[in-house]
């Protein structure tokens, strides 16, 4: 019984990991108004830059917001309009969930 319980929770976190969640939001920069969107994606490159949601004190059943995340939020969608570098963000450095890359919606 205990073998069928562990396929099943394995079943149910890779399903998490192959959904493609989006999420999708307007920003003023310069006066102007962009769309960008966030896609899920269980796997990161190296080299743009992640914002960290939350902080290590969090848990599932209680989320406390980084000090700096709604700043660096921001300084990294100015950076993404500015130069097309797009980021991540992740919600929990410690959790097994996928980042969101965002990028500029055309």
């Amino acid at each position: 019984m205990d073998k069928t319980i562990e396929g099943i929770k394995r079943a149910i976190m890779l399903q998490c990991l192959q959904t493609v969640l989006e999420i999708e939001i307007e920003v003023s920069f310069l006066d102007r108004k962009y769309r960008i969107k966030g896609v899920s994606t269980p796997i990161v490159k190296i080299g743009p830059p992640v914002v960290t949601l939350l902080t290590p004190d969090s848990t599932p059943q209680r989320f406390i917001i980084a000090e700096n995340a709604e700043r660096e939020f921001g300084n990294a969608i100015a950076k993404h309009l500015e130069t097309g570098i797009s980021f991540y963000t992740e919600l929990h450095s410690g959790w097994a969930l996928p980042d969101f890359l965002w990028t500029r919606v055309a």
